[in-house]
C-alpha cells in the first residue's frame, strides 16, 4: 500500500510538472503575440486566464502539487480529472480543425490538450482511491464548468473577446450558445456518470479478490503446493 501510495504521488507530481510547463511555454508565446499586435500586458494576462484550458490545467498543477489534503480528495482528484478529460474531448472534437499552432505554440498545444489529459486520467484510472465516488458527484462536479460559462459570457458580452467560437454570442447569437452550452454540461455529465460506474466496477473488483491468508489456505489444500 505504501509503494502505491508512493508510486501515485511521484507520478503525479510528474503530471503537475508538465502541467506547469505547459503553461508557461503557453503564456510566453501568448504574450508575445500580444505585444507583436500592441496589447497591454493587463489586457493580454486576462485574456490568457479567461481559458478554460488554462484553468483546469492550472487546477491540475494544484491538485498533483499543492500541500494540504483537499486536493488529495479522491473525490476533488475526480472532478479535477473529468473537467481535464472534457479540455481533451472539446479540442479534439472542435477546436483542433479551426487552429493550427506551430513551434513552441504547437509544444504547449500539445501539452495542455493532448499530454496532460491522457496522463491524468490514466493516473485516475490506475492509480486512484478506488471506490470514493457516488452519482452525485458529476452534478456537483458542474459548479466550475457552470461558473465558468457565466464569466465568459459575461466577459464577452463587455470586452468583445471571447475565448471559444462555440461561445461566440455575438456571431452565434445567445439561443444557439445556450445549444451549445447545454450540449457541454450533457457532455460534463455522461463523462462524470461514466467515471462512477468504471469507479465502482473497479471497487467491486477489488472487494471479490481474496485476502492474502486466503490464497495461503487454498494453497495448503493443493496437492504438490503445501511445501511438503
Amino acid at each position: 500500500m505504501i509503494h502505491f501510495e508512493r508510486r501515485a504521488r511521484v507520478a503525479g507530481v510528474a503530471i503537475g510538472i508538465l502541467a506547469l510547463a505547459g503553461l508557461v511555454l503557453r503564456y510566453g508565446v501568448f504574450i508575445s503575440s500580444a505585444w507583436a499586435c500592441g496589447q497591454s500586458t493587463w489586457r493580454a494576462t486576462a485574456d490568457f486566464y479567461s481559458y478554460f484550458t488554462i484553468l483546469t490545467n492550472m487546477l491540475v498543477v494544484a491538485a498533483f502539487m499543492a500541500p494540504g489534503s483537499f486536493f488529495r480528495n479522491p473525490k476533488v482528484r475526480g472532478s479535477v480529472t473529468l473537467y481535464i478529460m472534457v479540455v481533451g474531448v472539446v479540442y479534439e472534437l472542435m477546436l483542433r480543425q479551426l487552429w493550427h499552432p506551430e513551434g513552441a505554440q504547437f509544444l504547449a498545444s500539445v501539452i495542455l490538450h493532448d499530454a496532460v489529459p491522457l496522463a491524468v486520467v490514466a493516473h485516475w484510472l490506475l492509480l486512484r482511491e478506488k471506490g470514493a465516488l457516488r452519482w452525485s458527484h458529476p452534478f456537483a462536479w458542474l459548479f466550475f464548468p457552470l461558473a465558468y460559462l457565466v464569466f465568459a459570457l459575461t466577459r464577452g458580452a463587455f470586452t468583445g473577446w471571447w475565448a471559444y467560437p462555440f461561445i461566440d454570442a455575438s456571431q452565434l447569437g445567445y439561443l444557439r450558445v445556450l445549444v451549445n452550452a447545454l450540449e457541454l454540461i450533457a457532455l460534463f455529465v455522461i463523462l462524470g456518470l461514466a467515471m462512477v460506474v468504471w469507479d465502482r466496477r473497479g471497487h467491486r473488483a477489488l472487494a471479490s479478490m481474496p485476502e492474502p491468508d486466503e490464497f495461503d489456505d487454498e494453497t495448503e489444500r493443493l496437492p504438490g503446493l503445501s511445501g511438503a
